[in-house]
């Protein structure tokens, strides 16, 4: 009698302890949980944020492709202007070498 209270004592304390180790591992669990969860809030914050990044960049992008196209037109625009005013200049020259003659 006194071996089986000792045996079941013995098992009563070896459940106590899985018990014990058990409610540990599932506070680890839900720390571990919690950690994961966090970085998952971070990460999706750092997603948004990247997105917002890469809209603003195409955003940007695309105002300067429109400012270089207007750039290129201004350009050709000068360039014509330009050869026009040395037309004219020529013209000019020859009228004036016309009346001295």
């Amino acid at each position: 009698m006194v071996d089986l209270a000792h045996l079941v004592a013995t098992r009563d304390q070896e459940l106590r302890t899985l018990s014990a180790e058990v409610n540990q591992l599932h506070s680890e669990l839900t720390l571990a949980r919690s950690l994961i969860s966090e970085r998952d809030r971070e990460i999706q914050h750092v997603r948004n944020t990247n997105n917002q990044y890469v809209a603003e960049n195409e955003r940007l992008r695309a105002i300067l492709g429109e400012w270089s196209m207007r750039a290129a037109k201004l350009e050709r625009a000068l360039e014509v202007e330009r050869i026009s005013n040395l037309d004219l200049r020529k013209k000019v020259s020859a009228l004036r070498e016309q009346k001295q003659i």
